[in-house]
């Protein structure tokens, strides 16, 4: 028997009010026709398998874009109706020659060759399965209030002059700081340099840290619990694909947790890349992994009056219009995408990710130079496959 604020409530009487709740026309319906009013959703014929299993190579992503996709950015249509709707583009199945070229859960294949891939996890992602969408946009999750406080964070850090130590070329012309955790080609997780040498003077270092670490407050007081809420109903497997990459985490780095605790994300992603404006230029995001979704959040400065910045996708067909206050979950590793043209000053893009390295150390075991070598060869055979 549970215990509620009013004591016990026999087993028989939670079954009739379970029973009462589900039954047709019920208070169940009512609630799943206001989420389907409030919901509006946009699906595309094929899944767009052209990145589904590609090299790192930010050229070939914007050549296949070119030939298959020729619509400019700037012309692409809006997708959606309604500004403060849900927006959710479901994932269509692969086809059978699809799923024969990815692992339980759409994981790259190659992984599943690792020596340390046990069967017990190709068991626990093949029960888990794929994230069901492709792309999700929420409106309204962070107040005009909330967001000033992250404006005001990172304005401060910024202030305080720290290094720009991680342009991307490849993707835009303005730098990104990365906050928190990753591999990259590591074998074990590590604190981003952003983040525990954000220059490299010690004396200013004294500064700049608690100014991080101000601004990963908000994200974890802020952003992580609305961003559970939303990944517990749209996308759980998130949540248990990155639960045993928590757990090692916790483990590898519990002095560096200890002594920070802003670094810890309760699993839901382990770094935060910030930036003012957007990343321009089409790309794949290739430190995120094919079956989970980065969580991008959009926060505009008071009184600013910016607009454009539509997170824009070819493989979809359009643009998903993007303004402060509201979050978008997308497949970035599968989705080549950038943002639309920005006219005016005071966006500032906040985008939540687990490193691919990270996830699949974790999951597959860590990589030696002769896996990559046949992983490569697996993957030029199937890009073969795909018509890539």
């Amino acid at each position: 028997m549970g215990r509620t604020r009013r004591g016990h409530r026999s087993q028989e009487r939670t079954k009739t009010r379970k029973t009462e709740y589900l039954k047709p026309g019920g208070v169940h319906d009512q609630d799943q026709r206001k989420i389907r009013r409030l919901t509006e959703t946009i699906r595309v014929p094929t899944f767009p398998a052209e990145f589904l299993v590609s090299a790192r190579n930010s050229k070939s992503v914007r050549k296949v874009i070119a030939e298959q996709y020729p619509t400019p950015v700037a012309d692409l249509p809006c997708l959606g109706v309604s500004d403060d709707k849900v927006l959710i583009v479901p994932a269509p199945p692969l086809t059978e020659e699809q799923q024969g070229l990815v692992g339980p859960a759409q994981m790259a294949l190659y992984n599943l060759k690792r020596p340390g891939t046990t069967s017990a996890m190709v068991d626990f992602l093949n029960d888990v399965g794929p994230i069901p969408f492709l792309l999700l946009r929420c409106s309204n999750v962070l107040s005009p209030v909330i967001q000033a406080r992250f404006c005001r964070a990172f304005d401060g850090f910024v202030a305080a002059k720290p290094s720009s130590l991680h342009s991307e070329p490849t993707r835009s012309s303005k730098t990104a700081y990365h906050f928190g955790i990753w591999s990259l080609y590591l074998n074990e997780p590590m604190v981003t340099t952003d983040t525990r040498q954000p220059t490299k003077s010690v004396k200013e270092q004294a500064v700049l840290i608690p100014l991080i670490d101000r601004l990963l407050r908000l994200v974890q007081k802020h952003m992580m619990p609305r961003a559970r809420r939303l990944i517990l109903r749209y996308a759980p497997q998130q949540i248990e694909i990155l639960s045993p990459v928590y757990e090692r985490v916790k483990k590898v780095l519990a002095k560096e947790l200890a002594d920070r605790p802003v670094l810890d994300f309760g699993g839901l992603w382990f770094c935060v890349a910030v930036k003012e404006g957007c990343s321009e230029i089409i790309h794949l995001d290739f430190n995120d992994t094919h079956t989970l979704v980065a969580i991008i959040w959009v926060v505009s400065r008071e009184n600013s009056s910016w607009t454009g910045g539509e997170f824009s996708v070819p493989q979809l067909g359009g643009k998903i219009p993007f303004s402060g206050g509201q979050m978008i979950a997308a497949r970035t590793r599968i989705l080549a995408h950038c943002g639309a043209q920005i006219i005016g000053k005071g966006r500032i893009a906040f985008t939540c990710f687990s490193d691919s390295q990270l996830v699949e150390q974790t999951l597959f075991g860590p990589s030696s130079s002769a896996d990559k070598t046949k992983g490569k060869k697996r993957l030029q055979d199937a890009v073969v496959v795909l018509g890539g």
